[in-house]
C-alpha cells in the first residue's frame, strides 16, 4: 500500500496533482471534524480545512518521514483554529455596537410596516457602493470582516462605510416621512429585511432556472465534494486548487406513502447516512419528528416525520443545509424547523408546506421553541441572538442579545416567567422574560486541562415543570440544578463521569431528569436525592436527541448513529428503530 509518506515524498519531487490529492481525499476528514468541533461554523472550517491543507503543500518538503502525517494535521488545524478564534475574537469586539443594537430590539427600531413600503425606492437612490454595503451588512446578514474582504478594505473602514451609507438611507427616509435614528434603523433592518422565499417557490425555480440553461450551455457549481475528491496545490501560488464538478438535476421522486419535500435538490442522489440532532414526538404521541444531516464532506440536511407505531416515514424533507432543531406546536399542526443555514420555518408535519419563514440569522439555529401560551416562539444562534417572534404579526418583537457567545440551548419556564440559554462559553443567562431584563449570569462548566476549549462549552438547559429551577449540562460531564429566582446552585447531580452530557429533559411529574451524553449512555436520575436509578448504555454513538411522549411510556433517542430509538421509559426495553440513508427514497 502507497503510504502518506510516498504520496507526500512523490508530490515535493515531482509536483504530482495526483498525489496530493489523494493526501486530501485520505485526511479531509479528519481536518475538517477538528475544525468544525471548535469553531462550530461549516464556513469557517471549510477555511482552515483550506488553510491547512495550503500548508501541507507548502512545506511537503520539511516533514519528517517519521512523523504520522495524520498527528502533522491535526495540530496544524489546532493552530489554524487558535488563529481564527483570535481574529474572531477582534472581530467581535468591533461588532459589539452592532450586537448592543440587537438589544434594544423593538425599543428603538422605527416600525417596519412604514419603513417598507419606502425602503427600496430610498436604496435606489444611493450611490452603488454605498447600496453593497447596505445589502451586505443588513440584507446579507454579513459581518464587517466579510463586508471589508468584498470590498478590500479593512474591517474599521468597512464599519465607517456602513455607518455612513446607513445615515444617509436614513436621511433619504426622513425625506419619505419616516423619522428613525441610525441605530434604530440598523436593528430594523437586521430584524426584517429578508425572508427567506417559500420552499416551492425555490425548488420550482431551481429546476426550471436549470433547465432552460441547460439548453445553451452546461450548469456547473464549485463543491466541497468536488473539492475532496480532487484538491490539487500549485506550489509557486500556495493554493488548493477546487475542482468543478457537474450538476444533474435528480430523478423524479419516486411514487411513495411519503410526501417528499425537495428545499435544495442538490442532496437527493447522495447517499449519506444522516446523522440526528433532535427528535421529538407530537402532542398525541402518533408521530416523531427528526432533524439532522451532514456537515462534512459537504453539507446537506433531511428533516423526517414518522409514524411512531409502524415507523414509516409520513414526510421526507430534505435541503442543502443540515438540520438542527424541530419540534411540534401543541396541537400538532405544526413544525418549528431552525437549520444550519441560520434559517428558522414554521411547517405543515403532514405536507411540508411552509407556514411562515422567519428572519434569518447569522449563524447556525442551535434551538428553537415555542413559548408556554404559543403566541410567540423563540430561537438561539451562534451569532449570539434569541429573536423571540410574534405568530400573528408575523414580526420581531424583540431580539436577546450575548455578544461574542454562541447559544446551543434555550428554555423557557413553563409559567413563561424566564427565559434562560447557555453557550459554547460555558455560562448560562437568565432574563425575566416579560420584563425583558437580564437576571443572572452564571458560570455552569469549567474547561479541563485536557481539553479546555472542548469542555467549556454548555450543551443543555431544561426547566422544572414547576418553573422554580433549571437543569443546565456540559462538555465537562457536569449536570447541575440551579434555582431560577435566585441564580444559586442547589444541586449537583453526582455518577455521570467526563462524558459530555448534551441533552437533559424532566418526567412530567418533575420527578425524574433524564439526561443523555457523548458515550451514547441516557441516564435517569431521581430529582429529590440527586441520584442515578438506570442507565441505558446500548447507544453509540453520541446522542444529541432526547423526547419524552406527552403520557410518559415512551422514550425517543436520536444519535450519530444515524438512528432513532424508541424506548419503554419505564423497564427501557428497545420498542423500535427508525433509520434512513440521506438521500433514499422512502419506504413503500
Amino acid at each position: 500500500m502507497i503510504t502518506d509518506h510516498d504520496l507526500l515524498r512523490d508530490y515535493a519531487a515531482t509536483g504530482s496533482e495526483a498525489a496530493f490529492g489523494e493526501l486530501v481525499r485520505r485526511h479531509t476528514d479528519l481536518v475538517y471534524s477538528a475544525a468544525l468541533r471548535q469553531l462550530g461554523e461549516p464556513e469557517a472550517a471549510r477555511d482552515v480545512t483550506q488553510s491547512v491543507f495550503v500548508d501541507l503543500a507548502r512545506k511537503a518538503t520539511a516533514i519528517k518521514t517519521d512523523m504520522l502525517l495524520a498527528g502533522w494535521l491535526y495540530r496544524s488545524t489546532r493552530y489554524a483554529v487558535l488563529n481564527e478564534l483570535r481574529s474572531r475574537k477582534r472581530r467581535q469586539e468591533r461588532e459589539r455596537q452592532a450586537m448592543q443594537l440587537l438589544d434594544s430590539g423593538s425599543e428603538t427600531a422605527p416600525d417596519w410596516e412604514r419603513i417598507a413600503p419606502v425602503l427600496d425606492e430610498a436604496l435606489a437612490r444611493l450611490g452603488e457602493k454605498d447600496r453593497d454595503a447596505i445589502l451586505l451588512r443588513f440584507f446579507r446578514n454579513e459581518s464587517l470582516a466579510v463586508v471589508g474582504q468584498r470590498f478590500g478594505i479593512s474591517e474599521d473602514t468597512a464599519q465607517k462605510r456602513v455607518s455612513r451609507a446607513l445615515d444617509k438611507l436614513r436621511g433619504l427616509l426622513v425625506r419619505r416621512g419616516v423619522t428613525a435614528t441610525t441605530s434604530g434603523l440598523a436593528a430594523a433592518l437586521l430584524a426584517n429585511s429578508v425572508q427567506a422565499a417559500p420552499v416551492e417557490v425555490t425548488a420550482s425555480l431551481a429546476t426550471s432556472a436549470l433547465g432552460l440553461a441547460s439548453q445553451s450551455a452546461s450548469t456547473s457549481f464549485f463543491s466541497w465534494a468536488g473539492w475532496k475528491a480532487a484538491a490539487t496545490c500549485a506550489a509557486t501560488a500556495g493554493v488548493v486548487a477546487v475542482a468543478a464538478v457537474q450538476w444533474k438535476p435528480p430523478a423524479p421522486p419516486v411514487t411513495a406513502s411519503a410526501a417528499v419535500v425537495f428545499i435544495d435538490d442538490l442532496t437527493a442522489n447522495l447517499g449519506l447516512k444522516s446523522r440526528l440532532f433532535s427528535v421529538a414526538f407530537s402532542p398525541d404521541g402518533r408521530w416523531l419528528v427528526t432533524c439532522g444531516g451532514w456537515v462534512a464532506p459537504r453539507e446537506a440536511g433531511e428533516l423526517v416525520v414518522w409514524d411512531a407505531q409502524t415507523r414509516k416515514e409520513r414526510l421526507v424533507w430534505r435541503q442543502f443545509h443540515a438540520f438542527r432543531s424541530a419540534v411540534f406546536s401543541s396541537d400538532g399542526q405544526r413544525l418549528l424547523v431552525g437549520d444550519f443555514g441560520g434559517v428558522t420555518r414554521l411547517v405543515n408535519p403532514a405536507t411540508g408546506a411552509v407556514l411562515a419563514t422567519l428572519p434569518q440569522r447569522n449563524g447556525i439555529i442551535n434551538h428553537a421553541t415555542f413559548a408556554p401560551d404559543e403566541q410567540t416562539v423563540l430561537f438561539c444562534s451562534f451569532d449570539g441572538t434569541i429573536t423571540v417572534w410574534d405568530v400573528a404579526t408575523r414580526k420581531t418583537q424583540h431580539v436577546f442579545a450575548v455578544p461574542g457567545e454562541k447559544l446551543t440551548k434555550i428554555a423557557v419556564s413553563p409559567d413563561g416567567q424566564f427565559l434562560a440559554s447557555v453557550s459554547w462559553l460555558g455560562q448560562a443567562h437568565v432574563w425575566d422574560l416579560p420584563k425583558r431584563q437580564k437576571l443572572h449570569t452564571l458560570a455552569v462548566s469549567q474547561p479541563t486541562p485536557d481539553d479546555p476549549m472542548e469542555t467549556l462549552k454548555a450543551e443543555a438547559v431544561v426547566f422544572t415543570p414547576d418553573s422554580k429551577g433549571f437543569v443546565t449540562t456540559g462538555c465537562d460531564g457536569r449536570v447541575q440544578l440551579w434555582d431560577a429566582a435566585t441564580g444559586k446552585l442547589t444541586r449537583t447531580f453526582e455518577g455521570q463521569g467526563t462524558a459530555p452530557v448534551l441533552n437533559a429533559l424532566f418526567t412530567r411529574d418533575g420527578r425524574r431528569l433524564i439526561t443523555s451524553d457523548g458515550a451514547g449512555r441516557v441516564r435517569l436520575w431521581d430529582v429529590n436525592t440527586g441520584n442515578q436509578t438506570a442507565v441505558l448504555a446500548t447507544l453509540q454513538p453520541a446522542c444529541f436527541g432526547l423526547a419524552l411522549s406527552a403520557d410518559g411510556r415512551r422514550l425517543a433517542t436520536a444519535s450519530w448513529d444515524y438512528t432513532a430509538k424508541l424506548w419503554n421509559a419505564e423497564t427501557l426495553e428497545l420498542i423500535g428503530v427508525c433509520r434512513r440513508d440521506l438521500g433514499k427514497e422512502p419506504s413503500e
